[in-house]
């Protein structure tokens, strides 16, 4: 809900527009200037978390250089307010630019009663006039029902508007009767043609009418600027042979402006027709060794790029697809600006910019009178990024050991590869170093996620630790934030293409794999993760051929005497003897398993992240109010030795299962399980009594399309308040609707937010919250 609709102006006006109320264009012309943008702030404030934003307006009224116009019978204007097929008549648009509103008139003379089409039977001709204007000329283009009768007819009749009219490019264009667009990429120019051209800060920017540029003019010169300015604050850096790459680009509006601080520009974007325009952008511009490349943004690490790498990210309203912020952040760019329209989908997304830290925030006005603006947030990342492409790691390992010792098992330093959920591997290493104090841990080597990679020296260990590696490998498979344990032997940068298989085994044919002599039989496994034009099965089988071929070993598929992992993850190959899974003693098959269930890991990563393993003795009460199959409150059992553990269900049959399953856990005497509403938690458990809360409520499609979360959110901690012990810990995993929770905890005074941790687990992303009951 917009927060417009929340409150009374505070300054209320009255609204210039007589059509103001019907027409579902401007919103609040009822409200002060400064109103607008005080609320507009204090929404970016309340998603994004900051306080410190820089504000940027320019003009009020007349500030749009594009309208779309629907044709109806009576001539043509918008649609009403809250309708999808009821239309106001408008005489003129406030915020639109003069000239606009001049060809609007004559419009109106000229098609006083138009053929305009029926949107519910799918009749008529006309269906949209889009005027738009730059600084020097006008575009309209009319868009027209390809399957009607009187198609004809009308044509005829643009064309004789189109000799006269005052706009210098007019086309005319066809969309099915069936879609609802106002462009179109089916089109005959009637006069002029289908580029315009204007001038931006300096340049000249071709764009074509029937695609995308910023409908405020002013604003979008002070955003571009605004960029410009936080690149050239890095002048040392780009002094280098520095790259920018503009995503989502479009016709080049960022990259043709930023162009002069960089010694190369990409421009990146799926639509041909903007792409082509780009490139002459950056001709025009002199910019002759920088590119412009029709893609999708999560395909950007295709191509190389200079070093460093600048990026500006200008998504459209739908924000970036979680595989491009995954690709992108792998490429380690020294600076990200991201670009957005839609605020909350930005505070959905920034979490997942791992190892980044938003620097500066930004909000520009582009669109007063309505509720919608733009934001620009600069970020960083949390440690300085090395120069260079992406590292080929070739650290200290047992294969290039054993092959001149000829005995893996006797090798002084160990590498092993551990893997975890993406977003836990902190977790992993701060419970590795607790077992193995000595070790030198990396997470997310080369920035891949899930991945953690930990040296062992066998000869300077401690007393308390492993002595050989078979004892170091049994240590690691009992950590809780472990999936799997590989003894690490190589890690490579790979292609996407077919042969890339084949280019893999080659690479590992000198590889010696400890172990692999005296196995009876291996096999080799992979976990694939990105685009490529090859399945997993080619790359276990070129491996697998080669390795046949030369330690004359057969292929054995189930219970193999070795396992060879050769994991492709987007442009990386991992390679390394796999173990097996990491199997801590209490994890035993479950009894009863649901079709959706939290892992353990997750599980375990939330009791960490709350602080709760720091005293395994503790006497604590830990309540979960979703329990679902009782996976939270079996690790908590596990971890924690005196804590008397407590859940609630609202489901009869998974409560039941919950039970089954800590009963075969062994911790039936501490637990108790009840079928409850956790929204009704005060009425089952005593006030005052839980010193922590861990949980994973249910959300999406679980918990009904017409929940509200707001409500659900500020209820839940209405009742965790009741049953909380002052200074008790909340640890509870958040889905998409976080800002709704972010705005529940702002609300009150009495819940701390400590920290939030991003985490994907079974294709989605929740976030760990960490808050603190303070009353």
């Amino acid at each position: 809900m917009s927060p417009f609709a929340q409150a009374e102006a505070k300054t209320p006006v009255q609204a210039p527009c007589p059509f103001f109320g019907e027409c579902g264009g401007c919103r609040l012309q009822d409200h002060s200037y400064i109103d607008q943008l005080e609320t507009k702030k204090q929404t970016l404030s309340r998603l994004l978390r900051v306080e410190d934003i820089q504000m940027f307006a320019s003009e009020e009224y007349a500030y749009r250089n594009r309208v779309d116009m629907v044709f109806h019978p009576g001539g043509l204007g918008f649609r009403r307010r809250g309708s999808w097929d009821k239309i106001v008549d408008i005489t003129h648009c406030l915020i639109a630019e003069p000239r606009i509103n001049e060809v609007i008139s004559e419009l109106r003379s000229a098609f006083p009663r138009p053929d305009a089409f029926d949107v519910r039977h799918h009749s008529g001709t006309l269906r949209y006039a889009v005027i738009r204007v730059t600084r020097t000329s006008c575009s309209l283009t009319f868009i027209l029902n390809p399957d009607s009768s009187g198609r004809e007819a009308v044509e005829r009749l643009l064309r004789d508007f189109a000799a006269q009219c005052s706009a210098d490019h007019v086309l005319m264009g066809y969309v099915s009767a069936t879609t609802d667009m106002s462009t179109t990429e089916d089109y005959v120019v009637l006069r002029g043609q289908a580029t315009l051209t204007e001038s931006f800060l300096g340049n000249s920017l071709e764009y074509h009418s029937q695609g995308f540029f910023q409908v405020n003019h002013k604003v979008s010169e002070l955003m571009v600027a605004y960029v410009r300015d936080l690149l050239a604050q890095d002048a040392e850096v780009l002094r280098t042979e520095a790259e920018l790459l503009d995503l989502y680009g479009g016709v080049g509006s960022f990259g043709v402006s930023l162009a002069p601080l960089f010694s190369r520009v990409t421009v990146m974007e799926n639509y041909a027709g903007s792409i082509e325009s780009a490139r002459r952008n950056l001709d025009a511009g002199g910019f002759v060794e920088s590119r412009a490349v029709v893609d999708d943004a999560a395909e950007a690490d295709r191509l190389e790029y200079l070093r460093p790498l600048f990026v500006v990210s200008d998504p459209p309203r739908s924000g970036m697809h979680p595989a491009a912020i995954r690709r992108l952040t792998e490429m380690v760019p020294r600076k990200i600006v991201y670009v957005s329209c839609n605020p909350e989908a930005l505070a959905e997304e920034l979490p997942q910019f791992r190892n980044y830290r938003v620097t500066r925030v930004a909000l520009f006005d582009m669109f007063p009178q309505t509720p919608h603006f733009e934001a620009v947030v600069e970020l960083e990342p949390t440690t300085p990024a090395a120069p260079g492409k992406v590292p080929f790691i070739d650290m200290p390992h047992t294969a290039q050991r054993a092959s001149r010792s000829g005995d893996a098992a006797h090798t002084q330093t160990q590498v092993m590869r551990l893997t975890t959920n993406p977003g836990l591997e902190e977790v992993v290493a701060a419970e590795a170093l607790e077992r193995l104090p000595s070790a030198r841990i990396t997470a997310r080597p080369g920035g891949l996620q899930a991945q953690v990679l930990l040296e062992y020296k066998l000869d300077t260990a401690l007393p308390s630790e492993p002595q050989s590696a078979e004892e170091l490998i049994e240590g690691l498979k009992a950590l809780a934030s472990v999936h799997s344990v590989m003894s690490h032997l190589e890690h490579f940068t790979v292609g996407r293409d077919s042969e890339t298989p084949a280019r893999i085994a080659e690479r590992l044919s000198e590889l010696e794999v400890p172990g692999l002599s005296d196995a009876e039989s291996f096999r080799v496994t992979t976990e694939r993760t990105g685009k490529q034009e090859f399945r997993s099965e080619l790359v276990q089988r070129a491996v697998g051929a080669m390795l046949v071929k030369r330690y004359d070993k057969p292929v054995k598929l189930d219970e193999p005497g070795l396992e060879l992992r050769v994991d492709v993850l987007e442009r990386h190959c991992l390679v390394g003897v796999d173990h097996g899974p990491a199997a801590p003693a209490h994890r035993q098959a479950r009894v009863f398993q649901p079709r959706i269930t939290l892992n353990p890991v997750v599980a375990y990563a939330m009791l960490r992240k709350a602080g709760l393993l720091q005293d395994s003795l503790a006497d604590l009460s830990v309540l979960d109010p979703f329990v679902g199959s009782g996976t939270i409150l079996i690790e908590a059992g596990a971890h924690l030795q005196n804590a008397r553990l407590h859940g609630l269900e609202i489901d009869p049959t998974t409560a039941a299962g919950a039970l089954t399953n800590i009963e075969a856990a062994g911790l039936s005497d501490r637990t108790t399980v009840e079928r409850a509403d956790a929204r009704l938690l005060s009425r089952r458990v005593e006030a005052n009594s839980v010193d922590c809360i861990v949980t994973n409520p249910p959300f999406g499609v679980r918990m009904g399309k017409n929940t509200e979360f707001g409500a659900f959110y500020r209820d839940l901690l209405q009742e965790f308040s009741v049953v909380l012990k002052a200074q008790a810990v909340v640890a509870m995993l958040v889905g998409k609707r976080r800002y709704h929770f972010l705005e529940s905890i702002q609300a009150r005074s009495d819940f701390e937010l400590c920290g939030s941790t991003l985490i994907e687990t079974a294709g989605v992303f929740p976030e760990l919250f960490v808050l603190r009951y303070s009353p």
